[in-house]
């Protein structure tokens, strides 16, 4: 019984191994079988890749960051680049002129250059359907991308544009209008007006520039004691008596920024 058995199957095995649509619906499916399995694989190694041998940092434009970025990649990346974009800044001279002034910027889309012995992908997207509520400009995030393991190379580049903002700030002052949750520039950056060029009574000056200093390096005492580090100062007097004045002396003396909020 055993062996008529395994004949009839042996037999039902080349019955169907030579009938022609069998072994066409059977390669078929071999087929889709590989093919479907070797795009598993390739989605599997690709991701892989990805994961372990491509170091990416995005940046969104709601991050204070971003402009810092733009504005340094603008001279590195700008260099080389055939896609530009324009974005133009005013400046007032001596004398309240004002020109304007043309900064070339990589334009939306996919850009390429070396920096630091590496080659780096540029990626600045401008979504078309999202817009940032608080500028109500269009979202866009700027994503920097290179091969291999080189995270430190990337952070070196922020820390790069993080220094070159502050370098051009250095003796200048910026002013800051609350929009929404955020803060925005009011306008350019201005000279520090130096402390001595504001008329005020003998000694008040300098008492109110030791003042904020000692409140300002004494944050861990506020800390331990549970208190708010907040402080505030009334200046008061008729228009023109110079109460804008000490405040923007006093933040140049500072090399601090002015924030207003109304």
């Amino acid at each position: 019984y055993l062996l008529s058995g395994g004949m009839a199957l042996s037999e039902m095995v080349v019955s169907l191994a030579s009938n022609p649509y069998f072994s066409a619906g059977f390669g078929l499916f071999g087929v889709g079988t590989v093919a479907a399995v070797g795009r598993a694989a390739a989605q599997v190694a690709t991701e892989g890749f990805r994961r372990h041998m491509i170091t990416t940092i995005q940046v969104p434009c709601n991050d204070k960051a971003y402009h810092w970025v733009l504005d340094w990649i603008s001279r590195e990346a700008a260099k080389t680049s055939q896609h530009l974009a324009v974005r133009t800044d005013w400046e007032e001279e001596d004398g309240g002129h004002v020109t304007a002034k043309y900064i070339l910027e990589p334009s939306p889309g996919i850009h390429v250059f070396r920096w630091g012995g590496a080659w780096v992908k540029l990626d600045r997207i401008r979504e078309q359907q999202q817009v940032d509520v608080i500028g109500g400009v269009p979202w866009e995030t700027i994503t920097l991308t290179t091969l291999g393991r080189r995270r430190p190379l990337l952070l070196k580049m922020l820390d790069e544009a993080r220094k070159d903002v502050l370098e051009r700030h250095a003796g200048l002052t910026m002013t800051y209008g609350s929009s929404g949750s955020d803060w925005r520039e009011l306008c350019q950056p201005q000279q520090a007006r130096p402390l001595d060029t504001v008329v005020l009574e003998e000694g008040v000056a300098e008492k109110l520039a030791a003042d904020c200093k000692q409140f300002l390096t004494s944050g861990s005492w506020y800390k331990q004691r549970g208190i708010p580090h907040r402080r505030g100062i009334l200046l008061h007097g008729p228009p023109g008596c110079g109460k804008t004045s000490v405040i923007v002396a006093l933040a140049g003396h500072l090399g601090l920024g002015i924030s207003i909020l109304s």
